[in-house]
């Protein structure tokens, strides 16, 4: 089985992500923008597609099934669907920085084939898993954020004797 870019909530290192993390914490996406094609594929989807072929008959596999998303995305389409999602959940949009580029790829996989043999077909698009990723950084840069007062609350209250603000 060749899957797709898998895809999830802790897949740091995947562009998707990245952008995430750059846009809530630097309120800003650079890019080089050229041809580049995604193909992803979120985890869960992937492991019901490993659970389809398991629970078949090894006589009917073919050699080789490519497993991903119905759907790629280009770098620049990923980029404003991350500013967009940001916006809607944050009410502050991160500026798109673009570079033009010349590169061209693509890891998108076409699995009509998989789909048809197996009936198997993803269910969570990149938009649900973005907005479920810029949701739980957020969550995690509220928590850091009132880690971080308190922490400079209680080293101020040790130093003056004074309280600075209640929780």
């Amino acid at each position: 089985m060749r899957i797709a870019s898998l895809i999830g909530t802790d897949f740091s290192p995947r562009i998707v992500n990245r952008f995430v993390k750059s846009a809530l914490e630097q309120g800003i996406i650079n890019i080089n923008a050229g041809k580049q094609k995604f193909g992803f594929l979120d985890v869960r989807d992937a492991a019901e597609a490993l659970k389809a072929i398991v629970f078949s008959n090894p006589d009917d596999w073919k050699r080789v099934y490519n497993v991903g998303a119905d759907k790629e995305w280009g770098i620049l389409q990923l980029a404003e669907t991350v500013c967009e999602i940001v916006e809607n959940l944050t009410g502050r949009k991160p500026e798109l920085n673009i570079s033009e580029s010349e590169e061209i790829f693509s890891s998108a996989l076409n699995s009509t084939s998989f789909s048809n043999q197996f009936g198997w077909n993803p269910k969570i698009s990149i938009y649900q898993l973005d907005r479920t990723v810029i949701s739980i950084q957020i969550a995690y840069f509220n928590i850091i954020s009132t880690v971080f007062l308190q922490s400079l609350c209680l080293f101020k209250l040790k130093k003056t004797h004074h309280a600075c603000f209640h929780f």
